[in-house]
């Protein structure tokens, strides 16, 4: 009994003694192991100076992209042919920004940016007597640029002038450009004003003196008739100038931006009609309240504008889609300041 009491025992502490020993070793396997290390992304390249071997001195500096409201962008993909896009090149102006890591170039041109976050960087080369240019969404690896020599001007311009791409252009005082002579800035084309500069181009207003000219008799014509019948005469008055004022600016703007009147109508038609469906809606709901006007015209207000999101999000009209967008676009906002 006590041979099988004593083999029993040995065993235990024999058990015991392997498991310590297996602990131990995982233990110091561990520590003893090297913590993998996250390391950075390099950004580097070579800036060259048109009209010039010595390339030293361009201060390069990395920018984070800008936050873009999203409620522009999805106007931008609903109608891509209206107004113009929004994107890093429309939102960012590095002067607002404060860079992340600025370097200065060698006589080579050569700049380099080690051991970063890795992501995308808006890259700006500036120089001066050469200007600034930006690069956009410029990740990890080599990057060459040029920049061209800045162009001056000042004074009276009495002939075409046309500012060739990429380049950089210096206004130094007043720039007058004579009647009948024609600015042309090509693809890329910087302008920066000087304090106290500016550029004015005396082109012709014949067309806009003309359309103004038009509405002003319009409106003229329908202030007089609408006299003779009171309040109610001048309120019908005032629907009709605009309605004209519409027609008139939707004719002549609409050869400007490719969209002329047949099609703006087409596009309102959908938004007029069910205004005016709620509307009628509306007054037949209220036509014998009791209520004081401003609690009447509180109601009649919420009534309307719940009423019209309700069938614009039936139907699925844009207007819907971009009144939420704007509101969630503010409380996100709201939030983002609140932290």
């Amino acid at each position: 009994m006590n041979g099988k009491r004593i083999s029993s025992q040995v065993i235990k502490i024999f058990i015991a003694f392997f498991v310590f020993c297996l602990l131990s070793f995982v233990l110091i396997f561990s520590c003893s192991k090297t913590p993998t290390k996250t390391e950075g992304i390099t950004i580097s390249g070579r800036v060259v100076l048109e009209d010039t071997t010595d390339y030293s001195g361009v201060t390069v500096m990395l920018f984070k992209p800008v936050e873009i409201d999203t409620a522009l962008t999805n106007l931008n993909e609903r109608y891509p042919g209206v107004g113009i896009e929004i994107n890093q090149r429309t939102e960012f102006y590095w002067r607002e920004h404060t860079p992340l890591y600025t370097t200065t170039t060698n006589k080579n041109g050569e700049w380099k940016f080690e051991n970063i976050p890795d992501g995308e960087y808006h890259v700006v080369a500036e120089k001066e007597g050469w200007g600034w240019r930006v690069w956009y969404n410029v990740s990890k690896g080599e990057h060459n640029f040029t920049l061209k020599k800045a162009i001056q001007i000042s004074g009276v311009i009495s002939k075409d002038l046309i500012i060739p791409k990429d380049n950089f252009v210096y206004v130094s005082d007043k720039v007058v450009f004579s009647e009948g002579k024609t600015l042309t800035l090509e693809k890329g084309v910087i302008i920066e004003f000087k304090s106290d500069a500016s550029l004015e181009v005396k082109g012709k207003v014949d067309i806009l003196l003309k359309v103004e000219i038009i509405k002003k008799i319009f409106l003229i014509v329908i202030i007089v008739w609408s006299l003779q019948y009171g309040i109610k005469g001048i309120i019908v008055g005032q629907i009709v100038s605009s309605l004209v004022s519409f027609v008139i600016n939707s004719e002549f703007g609409g050869k400007t931006i490719g969209l002329g009147l047949k099609k703006q109508v087409i596009i309102l038609i959908p938004y007029f009609a069910i205004s005016f469906l709620i509307s009628l809606f509306v007054y037949y709901i209220f036509r014998k309240s009791d209520s004081p006007y401003f609690y009447l015209l509180m109601k009649e207000a919420i009534v309307f504008f719940t009423s019209y999101l309700f069938l614009a999000k039936i139907f699925k009209m844009d207007a819907y889609y971009e009144l939420k967008d704007i509101i969630l676009d503010l409380i996100r906002r709201f939030f983002e300041d609140e932290k």
